[in-house]
């Protein structure tokens, strides 16, 4: 396939030109998918205002078409080309569809292995493990295929989420970072229960005041 990525077609029956016009007629398809559904996804996050630099593309309202958010997925999408050789920006593309599956993957582990109870898969037979595998899959074949490549993209990943975060852009969606931090706290205070300071070396503790009250003589609360 380096050599030759039309090798395939060599085999081809009947001839060699059925798969190239199954390439070209896939390339369409994929290209009208994406026209369709990358500008309304685009103007979906700008609306949210989690990236504010993107703020430029919302619509005027929420029901008109989101021409803004068209042109700049024009733009992004032609400029690369003027490369000449859409190799050059193939594992981009591919290093980011792979990194959005393995987030996701995580997600779902991480949800379903603390039984978050808002997590309610509709597939029968869900089990972490799967996702689990997923994620590392997913992770793998990023790594294998191009690995600076790899680093690139979750670099530039952290970038975006590094400014998402010093522009306090947060939002109440109970993220799976909620989910982790209560299972955390809950399982610290169930292996708490029943102990006394007596279960802790002096090196360890340290005072646990609730409040400040000013008592009388016999150490009752006046206020």
């Amino acid at each position: 396939l380096k050599d030759d990525k039309f090798v395939v077609a060599t085999i081809a029956y009947p001839h060699g030109q059925v798969v190239k016009i199954g390439v070209i007629t896939s390339c369409i398809g994929a290209a009208l998918q994406c026209l369709a559904g990358s500008p309304r996804l685009l103007a979906a996050i700008a609306m949210d205002d989690s990236i504010p630099f993107l703020r430029f593309v919302k619509p005027e309202d929420g029901t008109s078409e989101p021409k803004r958010a068209i042109w700049t997925t024009w733009l992004i999408a032609s400029v690369p080309t003027l490369a000449g050789n859409l190799d050059h920006i193939t594992p981009i593309v591919t290093m980011s569809y792979l990194l959005m599956y393995a987030g996701i993957n995580l997600s779902c582990f991480l949800l379903g292995f603390l039984k978050s109870p808002g997590f309610r898969p509709t597939f029968r037979y869900f089990h972490w493990s799967i996702s689990l595998i997923g994620f590392v899959w997913c992770l793998g074949l990023a790594l294998v295929i191009d690995w600076s490549m790899a680093l690139a993209t979750v670099v530039l990943f952290l970038m975006l989420y590094v400014y998402g975060k010093k522009q306090k852009s947060n939002k109440d969606w109970g993220d799976v970072g909620d989910s982790i931090r209560y299972n955390v706290v809950t399982n610290t205070l169930r292996h708490l229960t029943g102990t006394t300071t007596e279960h802790f070396h002096a090196k360890n503790w340290r005072p646990q005041l609730l409040t400040f009250v000013d008592t009388d003589d016999c150490g009752n609360p006046t206020n």
